[in-house]
C-alpha cells in the first residue's frame, strides 16, 4: 500500500498525492510540507506522512482494497471500537483528528447514541469482562 502513495525512484521517493496537489495548485500547496524523501528511507517515515496528510484516502483504500493496517493510530482507533466506515465519518467532522477522537459509536447506527435507552448497548456484567476492559484502559 506504500506504492499507492509513493513512487520510488533511484534517488528519491515522492508522494504522488502531494506532487499532484503541488502541480495542480502550487499556491495551495503548503510550502513547509515534505513530499520527497531519500530512497533509503524506511516505510515508517512514509506511514507518518500518510498519517499526517493522507489519512482519509488511506482509510478509503483500506475499505476498498482490503489492505492490512500499518498505521498505529488507525490500529488504535480500531482496537477501541471504531470501524473503518465510522472512523472515516468521524474524521470528517470539524475539530476531530485521529489523535483526538470522540468515543466510538456503539449500538445501533440508525439512531444517535444519545437517543438510545441507557444500557441497550451494554453486554451483561461479569467480573472477568470488567477486569479485561479495566486492563485495556490502564494500558492505553
Amino acid at each position: 500500500n506504500i506504492q499507492y502513495f509513493f513512487e520510488k525512484m533511484s534517488e528519491a521517493s515522492t508522494c504522488k498525492l502531494c506532487l499532484t496537489l503541488r502541480n495542480t495548485d502550487p499556491q495551495k500547496f503548503p510550502s513547509q510540507r515534505t513530499y520527497q524523501y531519500k530512497a533509503s528511507m524506511s516505510n515508517t517515515l512514509f506511514c507518518v506522512h500518510i498519517d499526517n496528510f493522507h489519512l482519509l484516502e488511506y482509510l478509503r483504500q483500506i475499505e476498498q482494497q482490503g489492505w492490512p493496517i500499518y498505521i498505529d493510530s488507525v490500529r488504535m482507533a480500531l482496537s477501541v471500537g471504531y470501524m473503518i466506515t465510522t472512523l472515516l465519518e468521524t474524521l470528517q467532522q470539524p475539530g476531530v483528528s485521529i489523535h483526538k477522537l470522540p468515543p466510538p459509536p456503539c449500538g445501533s447506527l440508525s439512531q444517535p447514541v444519545a437517543l438510545q435507552a441507557d444500557g441497550d448497548d451494554l453486554p451483561p456484567f461479569s467480573s472477568s469482562t470488567f477486569y479485561k476492559y479495566l486492563i485495556k484502559f490502564i494500558v492505553s
